[in-house]
C-alpha cells in the first residue's frame, strides 16, 4: 500500500519514543511498551537541516504537521506543553497527558520547529553550525592554533 503525502504514521501525528522495523519492508509498528513520546527533537531537527540543504518544501510541511500535532495533544491549557503517556490516544489531549516536559523540548524541538518558518534564517548554515543542543557555534574558516 503506498503511503499518502505527510501521512501520519501515529493516530496523533505525534513520534512515539521507539518504533520497530518490519523485516524485509519499508514499514515500521509502534513499540507497545514505548508508544510514550518525550517530545524529542531529531525528526524536526532532520526536518530543518534537509529544508535547509535543499530548499524542499516538503521539509517544511512536515515540521508544520509535527507542529499542529503537538499543540493539539501535547499543549497544556495554562500554557506549556507536555509529554504523552501514548501517541495512539486519540481522545481527549489532557488525560494523556504526563506531568512534565523536558527542557529540550522548547530548547530543540521549538527551536528547529520555529527556524523552519523565520523569514529570515538569523543561523545560515554556511555561518553557523548547531550542536547537539541546539546550540548555535560560529564557523571559523581557518584555524590558527
Amino acid at each position: 500500500k503506498k503511503k499518502k503525502k505527510n501521512e501520519k504514521r501515529s493516530p496523533s501525528g505525534v513520534a512515539p519514543e521507539i518504533v520497530q522495523f518490519r523485516t524485509g519492508t519499508n514499514d515500521f509498528v509502534i513499540d507497545a511498551g514505548a508508544a510514550h513520546s518525550l517530545l524529542r527533537p531529531e525528526a524536526v531537527e532532520a526536518f530543518y537541516h534537509l529544508y535547509r540543504a535543499t530548499g524542499d518544501e516538503r521539509w517544511r510541511d512536515y515540521a508544520w504537521e509535527v507542529f499542529k500535532a503537538l499543540r493539539k495533544w501535547a499543549r497544556v491549557e495554562g500554557g506549556g506543553y507536555a509529554n504523552l503517556k501514548d501517541v495512539r490516544w486519540t481522545r481527549e489531549p489532557s488525560k494523556n497527558h504526563d506531568d512534565r516536559m523536558e527542557s529540550f523540548f522548547l530548547s530543540e524541538t521549538m527551536k528547529y520547529i520555529y527556524l523552519m518558518f523565520v523569514k529570515e534564517d538569523p543561523l545560515p548554515i554556511d555561518k553557523y553550525v548547531l550542536n547537539t543542543e541546539a546550540h548555535p557555534f560560529p564557523v571559523v574558516s581557518s584555524y590558527t592554533g
